[in-house]
């Protein structure tokens, strides 16, 4: 399918999570395309403030890798597609957070990219690979390459890594000042929860409910 999309669009992207193989299926599909990762913070940071002067080090056809972490590269891609909008399959796109890449898509890259989602290995490609593996071992094992490459892997360390790395990525929520906020003084009388400590939301609510 990756490969169908390539040859009707000049650009492609491939989202899914870490780990399930994104990198080696299209540096597998498309060997003679260059190929950069932006997890390198200096390839990064050139494409996202001077996207000319990458693109001159890294020609089409390239692949780059974890393109979420430069999205100001997206808008200079359009340029470079429109000059030559019917070279399909110059540059594809690989990202582990969706949502950012799918956003730099809509923004800048509307009807020039084609955007699929990689999932983990089903139980038919497990056992192509592994005809051995039962039904509990996949489960047990789940859908990630590595851990049916390697089987000396512990599936256990390896996704309690896994939880835990991601969860240092994910960015602090978002706290409204106004939800901050204390209630005024008045207001006591008909509600017996009232206490001008409490954050004026969780008032509301007591004081609903009371």
């Amino acid at each position: 399918m990756v490969l169908d999309r390539a040859r009707t669009r000049p650009v492609v992207g491939l989202t899914g999570a870490r780990q399930t193989g994104k990198t080696s299926l299209v540096r597998r599909l498309f060997p003679t395309h260059d190929y950069v990762s932006l997890d390198l913070p200096s390839e990064a940071e050139q494409a996202e403030n001077d996207p000319s002067a990458f693109l001159s080090r890294h020609p089409a056809p390239l692949i780059v890798d974890e393109v979420q972490y430069a999205p100001g590269l997206l808008r200079h891609l359009k340029r470079e597609v429109d000059a030559r909008r019917d070279d399909n399959g110059r540059f594809i796109l690989t990202g582990s957070q969706p949502f950012e890449l799918m956003t730099g898509v809509a923004e800048s890259l509307a009807g020039r990219a084609a955007v699929l989602t990689l999932g983990g290995l089903s139980y038919a490609e497990i056992l192509r690979a592994r005809p051995e593996t039962t039904v509990e071992e996949a489960i047990l094992r789940g859908g990630f390459p590595e851990l049916h490459a390697k089987p000396d892997i512990d599936a256990r360390g390896f996704f309690q890594s896994y939880v835990a790395t991601r969860l240092a990525m994910r960015p602090p929520p978002y706290r409204s000042p106004r939800s901050l906020r204390f209630s005024p003084e008045p207001s006591r009388a008909g509600c017996p929860n009232h206490d001008r400590r409490m954050p004026a939301v969780l008032m509301t609510s007591l004081c609903s409910s009371g």
